[in-house]
Formats: structure tokens, sequence, C-alpha cells
């Protein structure tokens, strides 16, 4: 009986351990998108998002750049988000959401990715 139970505490340790290791390494990821051709406003718009059940309720977020298009798009999460998402068995899942808009109008398109030259 006392193999068993300092093996069980061995075992929990080790999981313990795992565990805090996986969230101190998993912490953040963001997306950045960013307009080449766009000159910066100076307001940066921010709000936290949350997708609801599993895809069910994806957020929609609305810039209103009053028709002059986005300079900077940024989705991030960070290790609590993480954890809530963890938590909540991916049923709630929080993005922060932060966007730019241009003070001038952008000229026609162009590729994503692409320099122009």
């Amino acid at each position: 009986m006392h193999t068993c139970t300092k093996k069980f505490q061995t075992t929990a340790k080790f999981v313990l351990v795992v565990t805090i290791v996986c969230f101190t390494f998993s912490g953040c990821s963001s997306v950045n998108i960013i307009a080449s051709q766009a000159s910066k406003a100076d307001d940066i718009f921010s709000k936290t998002v949350f997708a609801i059940g599993w895809g069910l309720s994806d957020p929609a977020e609305n810039a209103d750049c009053k028709g002059e298009g986005l300079q900077f798009i940024s989705v991030s999460s960070s290790w609590f988000y993480s954890l809530v998402t963890v938590v909540t068995l991916g049923a709630v899942v929080p993005y922060d959401v932060k966007y730019r808009c241009t003070s001038v109008s952008m000229q026609d398109g162009g590729t994503i990715g692409e320099s122009e030259e």
C-alpha cells in the first residue's frame, strides 16, 4: 500500500511540473496584418472578443473606417486566454483584436504578400 501511495505522489508531482511548464511556455500568439500603401491614422481601436460554443458563434468585429480602409490589424491571445480555453474545454475562446484605420483613401489593391516595385 505504501509503494502505491509513493508512486501516486511521484506521478502527481510529475504531472504538476509538466502542467506548469506547458502553461509557462505556451503563452501568447498574435497575427499582425499591415497594409503597405496606407498612411497611419491616430487611433488604435482595441476590443476583446469571444468565440462561443466551439465555433457556433464566431466573433465579428465591425471596423468603422468611414470608407478609408484598414492600415493595421492584430489578433492576439495570451496565456490567460489559453487557460480559459482549456478550462472551458474550448467552449469559450477569447481573443484581443486591435486595428487602425487609414487617414487617406487606399489606392487600388494589389496582392497580399507581394511588394510593389
